[in-house]
């Protein structure tokens, strides 16, 4: 599934903004994976790293509880400005697609609730990655753009995201200019 699909398949009342696997806090999880490395028996050492992949590694896991160091960053309605801004930034059809060679640490997230309150979906971003995954176990695809451009929306709106200043957007133009030359 793509973006625009996700983001059109969706029905909801308001969206909130998530950040999570970041410091301070993240120095606590590294600790419990520092933990159970020094695990000797191997089933034990697995079914720990099991248990603390469901714990840190979204922000809301299989049982519904949410990464327990997540901070709520923003909430905005279906009607208001930014909910337009972000479908049009989801809706972004893919030009080109990049799959980098790292597992994702997803730390931002999306959170689509309807009139009732209840979570109609929510969308876990690794920026790092260039990789999105919308629970319960869907990959989204998105054109590299659709990255730069949600980050800005995010960063525009509280979120304290690594490496700011980076555009994947300025690289690859600068990629194609030297292309051209040749």
């Amino acid at each position: 599934m793509n973006t625009a699909e996700y983001i059109d398949s969706i029905v909801f009342d308001y969206v909130e903004t998530w950040s999570f696997n970041r410091e301070p806090e993240e120095k606590q999880v590294n600790a419990e994976y520092e933990q159970v490395r020094s695990i000797e028996d191997i089933e034990e050492r697995l079914t720990a790293y099991t248990v603390l992949e469901r714990k840190y590694a979204v922000l809301i896991n299989d049982a519904g509880q949410f990464h327990p160091f997540a901070k709520k960053i923003n909430t905005f309605k279906s009607d208001h400005p930014l909910s337009a801004r972000l479908k049009q930034v989801l809706q972004t059809p893919i030009e080109q697609k990049f799959s980098l060679l790292c597992a994702p640490v997803y730390r931002d997230a999306l959170v689509f609730y309807d009139h009732k309150n209840n979570v109609v979906s929510n969308l876990n971003i690794c920026f790092a990655c260039m990789y999105m995954y919308a629970a319960p176990h869907q990959d989204i695809k998105a054109d590299y753009k659709t990255y730069d451009w949600l980050k800005t929306l995010l960063l525009e709106n509280g979120h304290e995201i690594e490496n700011r200043e980076y555009s994947i957007i300025a690289d690859v133009e600068k990629m194609k200019q030297k292309l051209r030359k040749k």
